[in-house]
């Protein structure tokens, strides 16, 4: 009843209509699903609500998601940052002055100055090359991040144009970069040696812009069209919302955002990766990548719930539909979006899935109770005399048409460790 000024105005242009169709498009709906499907204010009519259908676009095989990245593929993309609180902290004002880098993002960096010799080499010299350093929301701290990493690649390119083709000059130096070059970029196929000699044109053209609106510098691709262009673009809400950077390689994220679809959207890391996939690298904190896990498998399940809506011929108003709640400390999001919303705890459903534990006592006594509750349930089932048939390479058993109870009977006996529990406890759903 009191819209923002966005949606107001969509509605205003409804209004004027006898006939409309409005059609949305998003990438992350979860704000959407929570809009109030009753809501009809005389002046702004109806609010948003899709009401008629949801439909899921599929993503084709090529494209790099949060489902590869942060549940099939984590080792091949995430690194974690450690040692960032100290000199650049997630939570910290806006006159926050920074001295220095953590050395994870000297790390950062330093692959991208590699992964751009690397592309040189490909022979993509002329494509461009981009990183991203997302580590606060001020522009003033924005400006001095910048200032500081600017500074250490113009360090980092002298000595590789004094000293590239010079063995035993700058030792310390080229060693750090061959080590982290064999521990990253190994599976790249070319040796050492040729990217050191493609490192001094690679790191040539290499300039760091700050993107907000209080910048003067401006990263606009087209105006390289042909040549490419090499950056690292330090930056905050501009980068979070409204700009692609095309060829992105190394993502240095390091923010304190909590709400599912902001995550989301300042994932830019997300998208097409085509003959360079193998060199991207996401860095960010432990229990960032775990956010970024939760949301992507509560989209998952989102997905689940519209393909079986659509299935059913259901629309949303009939169907309701839920997004997982986090337990601890992530919203779905803003909260004037959920108003709508309402909390449930539900039981999930698990037909058809394979669910296992990776959680375990370390206590011998629970240990030992636990393994006496399977060692009962196996001698019942065999004690029916049902059919027992071996298999698999580890002598796996499976039985058919065995009696409830003695299953009934193991998971009430079975201790399952706190930490499961606690997740299974708080595992509520936001539902309309």
């Amino acid at each position: 009843y009191d819209p923002t000024k966005i949606n107001g105005l969509i509605r205003a242009i409804l209004n004027i209509f006898k006939k409309s169709s409005y059609v949305g498009y998003t990438a992350t709906p979860f704000a959407n699903i929570f809009i109030d499907p009753e809501r009809n204010d005389t002046m702004a009519g109806q609010d948003l609500f899709p009401r008629d259908f949801i439909y899921c676009l599929e993503a084709p095989d090529n494209y790099l998601g949060p489902d590869r990245i942060f549940i099939d593929e984590q080792d091949a993309f995430l690194q974690e940052i450690d040692d960032a609180e100290g000199v650049l902290p997630r939570s910290h004002r806006s006159y926050f002055t920074p001295n220095e880098l953590p050395n994870s993002l000297h790390e950062a960096l330093q692959l991208f100055l590699l992964a751009c010799a690397i592309r040189v080499h490909q022979g993509a010299d002329s494509t461009h090359m981009s990183m991203l350093v997302n580590v606060s929301p001020y522009a003033a701290v924005q400006r001095k991040v910048s200032l500081l990493i600017q500074e250490k690649i113009d360090f980092w390119r002298n000595i590789i144009r004094a000293s590239a083709f010079m063995p035993g000059q700058d030792a310390d130096f080229w060693t750090a970069m061959q080590v982290l070059f064999e521990q990253k970029y190994a599976c790249c196929g070319v040796p050492w040696h040729e990217i050191r000699a493609a490192l001094p044109d690679a790191v040539q053209p290499v300039k760091t812009l700050v993107i907000n609106n209080k910048s003067p510098d401006r990263l606009n691709y087209s105006d390289h069209t042909g040549t490419g262009i090499r950056v690292v673009a330090v930056g905050g809400y501009t980068l979070s919302r409204g700009l692609t950077l095309e060829n992105l390689i190394i993502s240095y994220w390091n923010r304190n955002s909590k709400a599912y679809d902001t995550l989301m959207q300042m994932g830019r890391w997300f998208g097409y990766r085509d003959d360079y996939e193998a060199l991207c690298k996401i860095w960010m904190p432990a229990d960032a990548q775990g956010w970024y896990a939760h949301i992507a498998e509560a989209s998952m399940e989102l997905r689940a719930d519209l393909v079986e809506m659509s299935r059913r011929g259901m629309t949303p108003e009939d169907f309701g539909l839920k997004v997982r709640n986090h337990p601890e400390t992530l919203i779905i999001t803003a909260r004037n979006k959920m108003r709508a919303g309402i909390s449930m705890t539900v039981r999930p459903d698990l037909g058809g899935k394979l669910i296992e534990t990776h959680v375990v006592w370390r206590d011998k006594n629970r240990l030992s109770s636990n393994l006496q509750a399977l060692d009962r349930l196996v001698k019942n089932i065999r004690m029916d005399r049902n059919e027992e048939v071996l298999g698999g390479e580890k002598g796996s058993r499976l039985w058919r048409s065995i009696t409830h109870e003695y299953v009934r009977d193991f998971f009430h006996e079975y201790s399952s460790h706190r930490s499961l529990l606690r997740a299974c406890n708080e595992n509520c759903v936001n539902l309309h």
